[in-house]
């Protein structure tokens, strides 16, 4: 006969997984709007818990909603890209920060994947892109847990 703690503890190994909390820094509400559907609909394992405008905003609600991935818009209004990316790497090492820039950034793309951004996307991105980008950085959490 089964030991039903074990049984137990196998199912809930089955069926728990971990959530991880997304901040997003975009001040476009259609931008906002499109990622939110996307987690939503298609990211059972991220859950939004922050929007923000301004990389002030952003800095603060990734500490107070303890984000492990934020998606980045590179003109995110405040302070320069490389100075948020430097401010959330330098408190929060394991970040996750995914950017999204215009096709013509690729040089400070690649600037910003050498001082620890995990990925960039350049828009428009189609949403199957964000969406494996950020399930890749889920699973690279999952990972290092």
């Amino acid at each position: 006969m089964c030991n039903p703690i074990y049984s137990t503890l196998w199912y809930l190994s089955m069926v728990m997984h971990t959530m991880y909390n997304l901040m997003l820094g975009e001040d476009e509400d259609l931008e906002r709007r499109a990622v939110q559907r996307l987690v939503e609909q298609r990211l059972p394992d991220i859950r939004l818990v922050g929007m923000a405008a301004t990389t002030s905003e952003l800095l603060i609600w990734t500490h107070q909603k303890q984000a492990q991935l934020v998606l980045l818009d590179s003109h995110l209004p405040g302070m320069p890209l490389a100075t948020t990316l430097n401010l959330l790497l330098g408190h929060y090492p394991r970040l996750k920060v995914i950017i999204m820039a215009d096709y013509d950034e690729e040089l400070l793309m690649e600037s910003c994947l050498r001082f620890g951004a995990f990925a960039y996307v350049t828009r428009p991105a189609p949403p199957a892109r964000i969406q494996q980008v950020l399930a890749m950085a889920a699973h690279v959490l999952d990972t290092l847990a």
